[in-house]
């Protein structure tokens, strides 16, 4: 505490020892296109050149023109950023700056502002990957750990979809697309803006067999076709009322089978299927040019239910009707948030806010028709409820409060520094302070220099806390050969 006592202290001294301007900038805003802003660097509009942060947006139009057809198309053509299979079960992961893993929990994933990282595995690219493109205004990604007003999993690059308003569909727009693999895709957006009352909705279906790849060879030694058939619903609805305004998401997916299975065996039979609902409520006045007021409170609940086939029926005569795991869990998230900022003379923007979040991991359950424990593993006879005995995972919750302080300050008409600093404490793993600074020198009209230093952090994960006996975390086992 000592460390973040002192890195506020220097912060408001700053802040009330400044001199003059950043006035002009809210005028220009009228006359900036879409792709030239950026909110999430500082949670402030900016000019994506002045921005402390390296980052890059992608416009509607420009998705358009690429013609990507989910985020990880878009995500794919931004510097800095790879798209890669991380797993042999159809699994895509995102990386930043050379660092990759399996579940891409070190990059946070935003969307209109809301975190969707969920805490099993501290991820959400396996869940909104493939969100489609129609309903996306714009992209913004900032690469680096520049993060002390968003928390945790902004270690490696921070990602933030804003979706279209009212405004921005102004009637309604249907979409109707076929493809190959018996691909269907559906999409309905409608909107509409009054004086004070303003509506946004979309329904995307999406249904596809997926492509049937062959492999030569798998860890059994077979050769054989994929299946990976995907079926996706995903509806948003946005209503603006005055300085209120409710944001909300449905997305249902349910996949089957994937390239392979988990210990990279050919099989048809696994499928997984999550459901993902969050809503956020937002208070936002303005008091006046100096002071505004952000309330926030924001609700997840997230389900995941897995058929695991890890061995086929035909590989062991142990288990004539393969070897199956069946895992399930439920996630819920509630939290509030208020944010606080106050424009001191014209030059100076200082920004405070507190967070409380609650996350939840319930009904943790396990059906298996082997023992895990065994080496290798035992038949049980048939499938069981085994969650007493040899549970994925734990009832678990976690509980954070969070404080955040940012000053943006224009030293000059040409120079611009950023201080920031947040402190996490989580219920189950410690407290942790990150600072940030960023200074921006418009050395002249086409050339901008940027001095820049954060920290970061990510929270474990649920999964990497708790799970102990899941076959899959282990390495190919040499039993898997035998028949």
């Amino acid at each position: 505490m000592h460390k973040l006592t002192f890195l506020i202290s220097i912060i408001l001294i700053i802040s009330f020892f400044s001199s003059s301007l950043l006035a002009g900038e809210r005028e220009q805003l009228m006359y900036w296109e879409p792709e030239d802003i950026i909110i999430s660097a500082t949670k402030l509009i900016q000019h994506l050149q002045d921005a402390p942060a390296i980052a890059t947006v992608i416009s509607d139009k420009e998705i358009r023109n690429r013609g990507a057809r989910d985020l990880l198309d878009i995500l794919k053509s931004v510097p800095g950023i790879g798209v890669s299979m991380v797993t042999g079960y159809g699994k895509f992961g995102v990386e930043s700056r050379g660092i990759i893993s399996v579940f891409s929990e070190k990059m946070l994933l935003m969307i209109d502002g809301h975190r969707v990282n969920e805490s099993i595995r501290g991820s959400a690219i396996w869940h909104f990957g493939d969100m489609a493109v129609e309903n996306i205004k714009r992209v913004e990604v900032v690469r680096g750990p520049l993060f002390a007003l968003h928390g945790a999993n902004a270690f490696a690059a921070m990602i933030n979809v804003v979706t279209k308003n009212a405004k921005d569909i102004d009637g309604a727009d249907l979409r109707i697309g076929r493809g190959s693999f018996d691909t269907d895709h559906y999409n309905l957006m409608a909107g509409k803006k009054g004086s004070r009352l303003k509506i946004a909705g979309m329904v995307d279906y999406f249904d596809t067999n997926g492509a049937e790849l062959h492999v030569n060879k798998d860890a059994a030694g077979r050769s054989g076709e994929t299946a990976c058939r995907i079926r996706k619903t995903d509806t948003s609805l946005k209503v603006t009322y005055g300085d209120l305004m409710f944001n909300g998401r449905y997305l249902e997916r349910k996949g089957n089978g994937g390239y392979v299975g988990p210990l990279n065996v050919l099989g048809d039979k696994s499928w997984e299927e999550n459901k993902h609902f969050l809503g956020d409520l937002k208070y936002s006045h303005r008091f006046s040019k100096e002071i505004a007021l952000k309330l926030k409170g924001y609700f997840d609940h997230f389900e995941w239910l897995s058929f695991v086939e890890v061995l086929p029926e035909d590989l062991s005569t142990s288990f004539p009707d393969g070897m199956i795991g069946i895992p399930e869990v439920k996630n819920r998230t509630t939290g509030l948030e208020a944010q606080f900022d106050y424009s001191i003379g014209k030059n100076n923007r200082l920004t405070a806010g507190a967070i409380y979040e609650k996350i939840r991991q319930f009904d943790v359950k396990e059906r298996l028709n082997f023992d895990p424990t065994a080496d290798p593993p035992s038949p049980l006879g048939s499938l069981q409820d085994v969650t007493s005995k040899y549970n994925w995972n734990r009832n678990v919750s976690r509980y954070i409060s969070a404080l955040y302080l940012q000053d943006v300050w224009a030293l000059t008409r040409e120079v611009e520094a950023t201080f920031g600093v947040r402190h996490d404490r989580y219920s189950d793993f410690g407290s942790t302070t990150n600072p940030r600074f960023g200074l921006v020198w418009r050395y002249s009209a086409n050339t901008i220099a940027k001095f820049l230093y954060g920290e970061a952090f990510r929270a474990p994960s649920f999964f990497e806390l708790y799970n102990e006996k899941t076959p899959s975390r282990k390495a190919t086992p040499t039993w898997i050969l035998r028949r």
